[in-house]
């Protein structure tokens, strides 16, 4: 369970080349920002950015502070 309200998933939304790296990571499972930055090549402010942008179209579910997981990814279904 998340500890926001998760916003509809927008199927249509087209992931930019940061937030293709940062989802597929987040395929594996469950990822901390910091796990990501190990990860990806990526600066913090990148993976930030990313993560927000993955939130806001429904794709990425943060758990916890700190702890994001995939919420679905609409191109594999």
């Amino acid at each position: 369970m998340s500890i926001a309200s998760q916003p509809a998933m927008n199927e249509a939304y087209d992931p930019t080349t940061n937030e293709e790296d940062v989802l597929e990571i987040l395929e594996e499972g469950r990822a901390t920002p910091k796990y990501l930055k190990e990860r990806t090549n990526l600066n913090d402010q990148q993976i930030n950015y990313a993560l927000n942008q993955l939130i806001a179209a429904g794709w990425v579910n943060k758990v916890t502070t700190g702890l994001y997981e995939l919420e679905g990814d609409p191109r594999n279904e």
